[in-house]
């Protein structure tokens, strides 16, 4: 089932700069999706147009077939959630529980689904020994992990993500992985803005390329990856050992593996 469409959506910001032009896509349930491109690229204006907080000036988007042009980002909210690439754009509460609360409760969940959500969105990013701390008592990897939580307890049936890895230690990666694995299990539809090669080819199947505004590249990981230079990327690292060895072309950690063997 499609959750996301976009039809010729085009963006521009008040100052004429033209951020998207005529992007068309659709994300399916429980597909997971990188959106790659250089800096300046239209990347992150994409994922606000993809949940709702933008809508496009021509063309369409639907959520879950709701015309984002007609629904307020509250309302969208009930099946699409946005995890900033800066928590400190998202994160206003004082303390852990209350702030992974949050959505839940101002989408109407009872408080015993309140509180199974909660419980479970800590547990999978590693911070229900941390409920009573105060957000800003968190480690940056934390904190980002409590942007990403807050979204998990709503339950919706996608999440956009926008750097999800960026600034993030090697437990609080593992963290993530859990918790897409969480979203994986539920059939949620990820959409990932990503520059980090490595995580996009573990954890997509499907790689959207932006360039210059225009999505130029749309089709399994592999193959836009094997083009990630013309998006201004490195080569995954397991493509660049692979290159380097003359082994076959490989791009995530487990299809270098296999080459080796």
């Amino acid at each position: 089932m499609t959750v996301i469409k976009a039809e010729s959506a085009s963006f521009a910001y008040p100052d004429g700069t033209q951020a998207l032009h005529q992007i068309s896509t659709a994300i399916d349930s429980g597909e997971f999706a990188a959106v790659i491109g250089p800096n300046g690229a239209g990347k992150t204006t994409l994922a606000r147009l993809l949940c709702g907080i933008l809508a496009p000036q021509s063309g369409k988007v639907w959520i879950d077939g709701w015309d984002t042009s007609q629904f307020p980002a509250s309302r969208l909210a009930s099946k699409v959630g946005y995890v900033f690439a800066d928590p400190r754009l998202q994160i206003f509460t004082s303390s852990v529980r209350e702030e992974t609360a949050f959505g839940p409760n101002n989408l109407g969940f009872s408080p015993s689904e309140t509180e199974a959500a909660v419980s479970e969105a800590l547990q999978v990013t590693g911070l229900q020994d941390k409920a009573s701390a105060h957000p800003y008592d968190l480690s940056y990897s934390e904190r980002r992990l409590l942007a990403l939580a807050s979204v998990i307890a709503m339950r919706q049936q996608a999440i956009v993500m926008d750097e999800p890895t960026a600034g993030l230690d090697g437990p609080a990666r593992r963290q993530l992985q859990n918790a897409l694995a969480l979203l994986r299990r539920r059939g949620t539809a990820a959409i990932i803005i990503s520059h980090d090669m490595d995580f996009v080819a573990d954890c997509c199947a499907r790689v959207l390329g932006l360039k210059d505004g225009r999505l130029i590249a749309d089709g399994p990981c592999s193959d836009v990856l094997a083009r990630a230079e013309l998006f201004g990327q490195e080569l995954p690292c397991a493509a660049r050992l692979c290159r380097a060895s003359g082994l076959p072309a490989a791009y995530s950690a487990e299809e270098f593996v296999a080459a080796l063997q």
